[in-house]
């Protein structure tokens, strides 16, 4: 395969995985910093850590 070939396929495999991440944030809701996931501490609004 020519070095052409090898780049091209680098190319769809990052096509398809950002189109896998775009799908998963959409059916997850998103991914936006108001529902952080629950393996990260959460923080109060003074900025001390909190047990959600």
């Amino acid at each position: 395969m020519s070095s052409g070939g090898v780049l091209a396929l680098l190319f769809l495999l990052g096509c398809g995985w950002l189109l896998l991440a775009t799908v998963r944030a959409v059916v997850r809701g998103g991914l936006g910093p108001a529902d952080p996931p629950a393996s990260h501490p959460g923080v109060d609004p003074a900025g001390f850590l909190s047990s959600r």
